[in-house]
């Protein structure tokens, strides 16, 4: 019983994290799409449009 409720809330903290980080990132760093289909593939694809942006929308930042 606990495993799922724990998946479920991971998945979740993941997602909002996903839209919060799309919405704090400049939309000229935005990475392959434009930014409005960035928005809706996060909104309709939920975890899978959260990975999505995390592999390729999400901008590259230098270290140091």
């Amino acid at each position: 019983m606990f495993l799922p409720a724990a998946l479920i809330t991971l998945a979740l903290v993941f997602w909002a994290w996903c839209v919060v980080d799309y919405t704090r990132t400049d939309p000229r760093e935005m990475r392959t799409l434009d930014p409005m289909v960035w928005l809706v593939l996060l909104v309709i694809g939920s975890v899978a449009g959260g990975v999505c942006w995390v592999i390729g929308g999400r901008p590259r930042h230098r270290v140091g």
